[in-house]
This record gives C-alpha cells, structure tokens and sequence, in this order.
C-alpha cells in the first residue's frame, strides 16, 4: 500500500473585511430588531426569492454580473448558487455564495451533510471566500467543521444565518 499525504493550503483571507465590503451595512445589523414574524417570512422564501433579496444587499460588485449569477439554473454541474468575481487578498478571486432556504431545511438547523457544498469552491478555484447563507440556523456540528476548515486549510468560510441573514435583509428593505 501506498500512503498518499495532500497538504492543502491556502492563502489567509480576512473574511471580516469581504463582509464589509461587499454586503451592504452588514457592520449594523447588531442595530437591527428582528421579531418572530419576520423570522418566519425569511423561512417562508423559495430559493429564488432569498437569491432576488439577497443579491439587492450586494455592493462592490457589477449588477450585471450579480443579476447573472442571481438567476441562473441550479444542477450538479454548479460550483455554488452565485459566484461572483471579487478582490480577493488583492487579486482578482471569487464570492461564493452557497444558499439554504427555510424551505430546503426541514429540521431545526442546517446538518452537517452540506458542508462539502462549502469546501466545493476550494477545489474549483484558487483565490475564492466561501459564504453561506442559509435561513435556519447552521447545526454545532456543522459550524465545528467551518471552524476546522478555516483553521486548519485557511479556507475563508463565513456564514450568515437565520436572525443575521434576517437583519441583513431588513436593513436593505428586503424583508418584506
């Protein structure tokens, strides 16, 4: 038998600062209320609903190209629902965008088993920031492998969910 080792590394990458600058008033949603009605109205929108809404909460970026990746088809041939061209470290890299909707997650939270649609981005490009958005909140489970993955590989992998998600929304006139 052969023992094959594979060092995957990558770039560090201040995610914070991709935050900031490409979703617009992301550093105020602490200001933002939320209440249980709108929690459920986030639950309730179907995919292209959550990427229509979402995609107005983008700035720093083309709205052709937000408009592109915003509508086009889901498949397994996908690297995520919206990939969009940024700065990343300084160089040209990509804003990959996996979502989940209240709809897609019947249980409480969002398991684990979506994770390898998170580190998907990293086999696909070379300078990229993955950050999931999802309307429920993401299982420990889940978050713990985020958690490895960002310390260990360096991956950038953020995540804006359920009440964040909701709050960003709401601060963009979108939660409606």
């Amino acid at each position: 038998p052969v023992e094959l080792t594979i060092n995957i590394q990558f770039e560090k990458v201040d995610i914070t600062k991709i935050l900031l600058t490409y979703y617009n008033g992301i550093g105020n949603i602490g200001t933002v209320a939320i209440t249980p009605a709108e929690i459920a109205l986030l639950h309730s929108y179907d995919d292209n609903t959550l990427r229509r809404k979402l995609a107005s909460c983008i700035i720093n970026v083309p709205t052709n190209e937000i408009e592109r990746e915003m509508k086009k088809p889901h498949g397994v041939f996908e690297i995520s629902d919206m990939e969009l061209k940024i700065k990343v470290n300084g160089n040209m890299g990509y804003l990959c965008m996996p979502f989940k909707t209240g709809q897609e997650i019947k249980s409480g939270s969002v398991s684990v088993d979506v994770f390898y649609q998170l580190l998907r981005p990293f086999f696909h490009f070379s300078n990229c920031a993955v950050v999931f958005i999802t309307a429920k909140s993401c299982s420990q489970n889940l978050l713990n492998e985020i958690k490895r993955a960002n310390e260990k590989y360096s991956f950038a992998i953020e995540v804006i969910e359920n009440e964040q998600l909701a709050k960003l929304l709401k601060l963009n006139g979108q939660l409606t």
